[in-house]
C-alpha cells in the first residue's frame, strides 16, 4: 500500500509541474482516479490478505498465520475479495 501511495505522490508531482510548464495545455484535474479506490469495497482483513498473498507472494498459510485465520479461510477471503473487486469494476463499465 505505501509503495502505490508513494507511487502516487510522484505522480501528481509530476503532473502539477507539467502544469506550471506548460502555458498552452489542458488544465490538469485535482483527482487523480486510482486504482485503489476499486479496494474500498473490501474489508481490511481481505486487503491484507490480497495484498499479503497478490503482492508480496505469500502462500496461504503464511497468510492464514500472518492475519489470525486458517488456510481454508484465507483461500475463501481472497476468493471473495476478488469477486467483490470484478463486481465493481464491471459495474463502473456499465
Amino acid at each position: 500500500m505505501n509503495l502505490a501511495s508513494n507511487e502516487r505522490r510522484s505522480f501528481l508531482r509530476r503532473r502539477r509541474a507539467i502544469a506550471r510548464v506548460a502555458v498552452d495545455a489542458e488544465p490538469v484535474a485535482d483527482v487523480y482516479p486510482s486504482d485503489l479506490t476499486d479496494l474500498d469495497v473490501l474489508s481490511p482483513r481481505a486487503r491484507a490478505v490480497l495484498y499479503l498473498h497478490d503482492v508480496e507472494g505469500r502462500s496461504f498459510d503464511q497468510v492464514a498465520t500472518l492475519v489470525g485465520m486458517n488456510a481454508v479461510n484465507s483461500r475463501k477471503v481472497a476468493e471473495r475479495a476478488r469477486a467483490a473487486i470484478h463486481a465493481n469494476l464491471e459495474g463502473e463499465r456499465l
